[in-house]
Parts: structure tokens; C-alpha cells; sequence
């Protein structure tokens, strides 16, 4: 799609910049997070809906991340 087809040019240099750069995943939005520890998120959430205990939350992301070895399969991602 041309830049020039964006009405401003904030747009437009984005559009520029989004071509030349490398695109990576977005740690935030789940991407890096391995499927077992997404479907335990999942379950933790459901549970934090209909009692809201943020302590037990807290534990249990923590097991989950721990028992899904999030950070090793994340690893590659973050600069060392």
C-alpha cells in the first residue's frame, strides 16, 4: 500500500518505517508464551472472575509460568 494513501503524514512516516524495519512478536500480547501456560491463563482468569482473590492469582500465574517453563521458551526473545 503506498504511504501516500494515509491523509496525514504521521501515518504516512509510519507506514514508511513499518517497511524498513524487522518485525518481532509481541511479548505482551502472548505470542512468546508456550500454548500450556496460555490455556492455564486462561483457567487462572476464569477462576480471578468469580473469586477474586489476587493472592492466590499471583500464586498461581507464578506456578504456571514456573510449571510451563515460560522463561525458557521465551528466552531467545529478550537481549541478554
Amino acid at each position: 500500500m503506498p504511504d501516500t494513501t494515509y491523509p496525514d503524514k504521521l501515518h504516512q512516516e509510519a507506514s514508511r518505517t513499518f517497511k524498513s524495519k524487522r518485525i518481532v512478536p509481541s511479548s505482551i500480547h502472548g505470542v512468546l508464551a508456550p500454548p500450556a501456560f496460555l490455556s492455564d491463563w486462561q483457567d487462572i482468569l476464569t477462576r480471578f472472575l468469580y473469586s477474586p482473590d489476587v493472592n492466590r492469582a499471583l500464586d498461581e500465574i507464578s506456578s504456571a509460568m514456573d510449571l510451563d517453563k515460560v522463561s525458557e521458551s521465551s528466552g531467545w526473545y529478550w537481549a541478554k
